[in-house]
């Protein structure tokens, strides 16, 4: 596998894998980061209308003063902040709340119900020219508001604790996560590196090693290295190279045995021609002394035919 990637993707891939993880890192802290900005933004939201509903209650609150006192421009005054004030709670999520969310729609009618009740108090003690009094059903309302708002208030301020304790965990888990996805990423870069780094070292010592082999006239050895990459090409080259040689080489002692083989039948054959000519030199000396045995008999022959001639000569002579 490593060996057909090529050489600048293995250098380049522990850069690649600490990238990767870097990339993972940041994708993580920036959902780490949305989560814990949703929950300040929740929190916001419920401090804000925690705010809201104490506004409310403070109102509610000066409205029962003024009745006591029978201040109608003061219960008029709160009465219109509480009306403002309760149109403002529908800027706010209230999902979490459930089922209580339907008593934030009462609070309104239920202050407004405790202000015609006033007046009617106030109506009917004009008509019978006597003090206003305090009707039951008045005076269990009052309380009876209060204690919603009292008891929307600290389910708001119970949901803020949670989204505290769950702002913490996730604060705590996201610390561990990129702690862990750090080391993780610097122990990942250092092993890929290390491990690219073995396999190409050990690629180039292999050559290396078949090199100095090659060079000292060895040529028993090959890289046997297969694959893609530069490296693993120049390994193969290597071995082209190497059998090559070895036919070259081949080629050259085939052809030695060849000559050596030849030059034996010249030496044969020169040997033989050798002989041969010693016998013809051997021949040719017989030759030359059976001639030479001949030419002396002729002469032998000529002298005695001289004598014989002057003989005869001599007896012509003699008979004459």
């Amino acid at each position: 596998m490593f060996n057909n990637a090529k050489t600048s993707t293995l250098t380049a891939l522990p850069s690649v894998i600490a990238s990767i993880l870097l990339i993972i890192i940041g994708i993580s802290s920036y959902r780490s980061f949305t989560d814990l900005g949703e929950t300040s933004h929740r929190l916001v939201n419920n401090t804000q209308l925690a705010e809201t509903f104490t506004n409310i209650r403070a109102e509610f609150f000066e409205i029962r003063l003024a009745t006591l006192v029978h201040n109608e421009k003061g219960i008029t005054e709160h009465q219109q902040k509480v009306g403002q004030l309760v149109a403002k709670l529908s800027e706010f999520d209230t999902n979490f709340m459930g089922q209580n969310a339907r008593n934030i729609q009462t609070l309104q009618p239920q202050i407004e119900q405790y202000v015609r009740l006033y007046r009617q108090e106030v109506t009917l003690a004009e008509r019978t020219a006597t003090e206003a009094e305090l009707t039951e059903e008045r005076r269990e309302l009052g309380p009876k508001v209060s204690d919603q708002i009292n008891q929307l208030v600290s389910l708001i301020t119970i949901r803020n604790h949670e989204l505290g304790t769950q702002a913490g965990s996730k604060i705590a888990i996201a610390e561990s996560l990129l702690l862990g996805l750090i080391l993780f990423a610097i122990i990942a870069s250092l092993l890929s590196a290390l491990f690219m780094s073995k396999r190409l070292v050990r690629i180039v010592n292999d050559i290396k090693l078949v090199m100095e082999r090659l060079a000292n006239g060895d040529l028993t050895h090959k890289t046997n290295i297969k694959g893609d990459n530069e490296l693993c090409s120049l390994a193969t080259d290597l071995d082209r190279v190497i059998d090559n040689l070895r036919h070259i080489i081949s080629d050259i002692t085939q052809a030695s045995d060849h000559m050596s083989d030849q030059i034996g039948q010249l030496n044969v054959q020169s040997n033989t021609n050798s002989g041969a000519l010693q016998t013809h030199a051997v021949e040719t000396d017989q030759v030359v002394t059976a001639m030479t045995e001949m030419s002396a008999t002729a002469h032998n022959v000529a002298g005695d035919a001289a004598s014989a001639a002057q003989f005869t000569q001599q007896a012509n002579e003699q008979a004459d």
